[in-house]
């Protein structure tokens, strides 16, 4: 994920977070699988991620610009996947 992210963002573009419950059912793959679980920042510039209204919230908004490095880094993950396999 570090290496897509940067490769399409540039250094800077990748943070760890600290760990968290994301999604339960998430886990149970990762007791079979390599995996990791990966955010896209979509707020909208000049906002606080901190303060924004979350996920599934009527009030939050998003910066749809985002959506185009989402989808990049995606499909770089994969193609990087497909190409090394799990390395």
């Amino acid at each position: 994920m570090k290496a897509c992210a940067t490769a399409i963002g540039g250094e800077g573009a990748y943070q760890v977070m600290p760990p968290m419950m994301g999604a339960e059912d998430f886990s149970y793959v990762l007791q079979k699988l390599p995996g990791a679980m990966a955010f896209i920042g979509a707020a909208p510039e000049g906002s606080d991620p901190r303060t924004n209204p979350p996920l599934h919230n009527t009030k939050m908004t998003i910066d749809e610009r985002v959506m185009a490095h989402g989808i990049a880094m995606h499909c770089a993950v994969a193609e990087r996947f497909l190409t090394n396999g799990f390395d």
